[in-house]
């Protein structure tokens, strides 16, 4: 099976793994089910824009935030579940993966301040002695309400727990193939064993090398090219190639005051803020220009208050693609951190025929938004940027080298090696 055909697979079992033609009670990956439910974050405490990883056994710890618009307290419960490397859900009862409750609410919260859209912010330090991980892998985090009794899900967030046992060197050039080199970067590496026995590497380990963080885009099953001692060579050449792609857009709305120079517009109505960005056009036919950026992250953050989780403003934002027709072999969708990197009717671009451009409308809580336009053809499940931001091989990317192990007869897939590499290192 070819590392393209087994993404696509992929993505349709994480995206919509369900039974038939019946929906999923959630998916196994990031994903907001609740409209009332904004500006979901589960990171680091030092940084925001970290991923969710915790090491086994330790005690470092993760914090998940977020608002409920509603704007009166409801009791919020969480647990989690651990899956396979591809994100599919382990065959092991709870206790086998955690320790203390299986569930256990979400109790500290505190109210909006005088905001114009009042809201509830939520925030869980996680692990505690409550309910913590035992196992190395990939794991689920499910919050609900249990107020109306139906226990319905309102998001779902990945994050995953690291026993460290290799170590993971790599680096990232232009691509090294004549007719792609202009706009591909390669990421090529390799896996010290040190002391774990691994019988088969060729069998019992998953590498997986991800662009930005995007599982929907990444490298799966990849295998080494040759094994020397315990060193795993994965110098592969094309098979490691990614497109480069461009620098993300983004937008500043850390403040109301002042206009930045991606805001064409700021307008108070019926008494909430309403701002509207300088309309984009297309970027496949420029040459690359250098800008910084945050690979498709946001943070929230208001210049005007100290306390930006109670005090920060939620804004309708009006983003617009100009472009002369309308495709009618796929969508165009916002893409990025913001949307949880999710193809739904929520984040599609609408054609406006007067304004000869594609238009969206996001409530968004004031921050730094990096963001950027992707293409979908119909009957696809991998979305195409290119097609309207170009690609280059000089774009700063960050790429996570991912390794995990199943040693024979066992369930489920252990975490055992993290790596991030920089395209500017």
């Amino acid at each position: 099976m070819s590392i393209r055909i087994h993404t696509i697979i992929l993505i349709l079992l994480a995206s919509c793994y369900c039974k038939g033609n019946v929906l999923p009670t959630h998916r196994y990956d990031d994903f907001v089910y609740d409209s009332n439910i904004k500006s979901v974050k589960f990171s680091h405490p030092e940084f925001d824009f970290s991923m969710p990883i915790l090491e086994l056994n330790s005690d470092n710890i993760l914090i998940l935030s977020f608002d409920d618009l509603r704007g009166d307290y409801r009791n919020y419960k969480y647990t989690i579940e651990l899956c396979d490397a591809w994100w599919i859900p382990v065959d092991l009862i709870q206790s086998e993966y955690i320790s203390g409750f299986f569930e256990y609410d979400i109790v500290d919260y505190r109210f909006s301040g005088n905001t114009r859209i009042p809201y509830v912010h939520y925030s869980l330090v996680f692990p505690d002695e409550n309910l913590k991980p035992k196992k190395s892998g990939n794991y689920i985090m499910k919050v609900w309400s249990d107020d109306s009794g139906e226990n319905v899900i309102a998001f779902t967030k990945r994050f995953y727990v690291l026993d460290s046992q290799l170590a993971i060197t790599g680096t990232t050039t232009a691509g090294t193939q004549i007719d792609t080199k202009w706009y591909q970067q390669e990421v090529d590496f390799q896996i010290d064993r040190l002391q774990m026995n691994i019988v088969n590497p060729y069998e019992n380990l998953k590498v997986i090398v991800l662009q930005n963080g995007n599982w929907r885009n990444g490298l799966f099953q990849l295998k080494p090219k040759i094994v020397r001692g315990n060193i795993l060579d994965y110098d592969l050449e094309m098979v490691n190639a990614f497109d480069g792609g461009n620098e993300f857009r983004n937008f500043d709305i850390k403040s109301m005051k002042y206009k930045t120079a991606e805001i064409d517009g700021i307008q108070l109505i019926d008494g909430q803020y309403h701002l509207f960005l300088t309309p984009d056009v297309k970027r496949n036919f420029l040459q690359y220009s250098y800008r910084g950026d945050i690979n498709g992250r946001y943070y929230i953050k208001s210049d005007e208050y100290v306390d930006s989780d109670v005090d920060a403003e939620y804004v309708y934002v009006y983003i617009t693609l100009l472009s002369n027709a309308t495709r009618t072999d796929g969508d165009i969708y916002l893409y990025g951190e913001l949307t949880n990197r999710q193809l739904t009717d929520e984040y599609k671009m609408k054609y406006n025929y007067d304004r000869k451009a594609y238009e969206l409308t996001l409530l968004l809580k004031q921050g730094f938004y990096d963001y950027e336009y992707v293409f979908l053809p119909q009957g696809q499940v991998i979305p195409n940027a290119a097609e309207i931001e170009g690609r280059h091989f000089e774009t700063e990317n960050e790429y996570s080298i991912w390794v995990y192990y199943r040693p024979p007869g066992e369930l489920y897939d252990q975490l055992v090696g993290v790596q991030f590499l920089s395209t500017r290192n």
